[in-house]
């Protein structure tokens, strides 16, 4: 027995270290620890998307994997314990190809911070063009190179894992995203799983993709 839900989450918070979430119940869940709050995706202007995964690894002796999405997102470099929000879509029963549209909310200052580093980058290493851009495009109070280089490393990590009833649940491979690689991508991408903690060779992709709310909120329905 496996279960199965349309409902997607639409939750994002920062929170201290987290208990990677139960598959005891099907529904979206969100865990962390000493009581912070988590604002809805409404609040942010922008939120990152993990829309679906394909050709994921069959885990399932009888039948296909019935596959979840737990995210976090952390500093660069850290392990995925000390990285603190977990959020965790639906799960999908007997799917390789599942479709989540797991929400999480991006913080405004980071992406203008990221933003405005990666636009730096693009013009190379013409410092004439740098001192026209940067003329025209004032930095914000406080905004610093070095803070910025530090925003942009900060992680998004996806855990693709199969639900479970009897023994431990399994994972089908992970993916980790710097924001700033998030930030380039025009629209959807296709991000290959690596093993992580997987017991086999990770199969498939993972579909990410960066949006305003309103669009998600309309993507979402």
């Amino acid at each position: 027995v496996r279960w199965r839900s349309g409902a997607t989450s639409t939750l994002l918070g920062h929170a201290p270290l987290a208990t990677p979430p139960s598959h005891s119940s099907h529904r979206a869940q969100i865990t962390m620890g000493g009581g912070a709050s988590v604002p809805q995706v409404a609040d942010c202007a922008e939120a990152v998307v993990v829309v679906s995964a394909e050709g994921l690894r069959n885990a399932d002796m009888i039948g296909k994997s019935d596959p979840y999405a737990v995210v976090k997102f952390g500093p660069a470099g850290t392990s995925w314990d000390e990285k603190g929000l977990a959020i965790r879509s639906d799960t999908v029963s007997n799917n390789l190809n599942p479709k989540w549209n797991l929400a999480l909310g991006l913080p405004a200052a980071e992406l203008a911070a990221v933003r405005r580093l990666n636009s730096i980058a693009d013009l190379g290493d013409d410092a004439d063009k740098k001192a026209e851009w940067e003329a025209a495009n004032p930095a914000p109070v406080g905004w610093t190179e070095e803070a910025a280089t530090t925003a942009a490393a900060l992680e998004l990590t996806v855990q693709i894992m199969d639900a479970d009833l009897l023994f431990s649940d399994d994972s089908l491979g992970e993916a980790t995203i710097s924001l700033g690689e998030l930030l380039k991508s025009k629209g959807s991408k296709h991000y290959d799983l690596a093993q992580g903690a997987s017991k086999e060779p990770a199969t498939g992709k993972v579909e990410i993709l960066v949006r305003a709310t309103d669009e998600v909120s309309k993507r979402l329905g």
